[in-house]
């Protein structure tokens, strides 16, 4: 079973990608994932909030600042959309509470 979110990248919310992101690091492990990745958690989230916070697009020739979501063409929009979901998916898992019939 599956399912197709309209608009997904359109609609992700950029500061609850930023939480995301967050937990996600946290998780990991910040001085692991710093290890990793070659930059601090804090230098991370404050490159990812410029890129999120700073996408323009064009539309009839005007000029506007994207105040939601990840620009679709972007190698990253696939990476936040997952993490975004996943978060979704823990939530809800918490929240609900399904009872198995065998």
């Amino acid at each position: 079973f599956s399912i197709d979110i309209k608009d997904l990248y359109y609609e992700l919310p950029q500061d609850g990608l930023l939480r995301c992101v967050e937990e996600s690091i946290d998780s990991f492990g910040g001085i692991a994932f710093q290890n990793a990745a070659g930059v601090s958690e804090d230098n991370f989230l404050h490159l990812l909030s410029v890129y999120l916070h700073s996408t323009f697009i064009t539309w009839k020739e005007k000029t506007y600042l994207q105040k939601k979501g990840v620009c679709i063409g972007s190698c990253i929009a696939p990476v936040l959309s997952d993490l975004y979901l996943a978060h979704q998916d823990r939530l809800l898992n918490n929240r609900l509470d399904f009872t198995r019939v065998a």
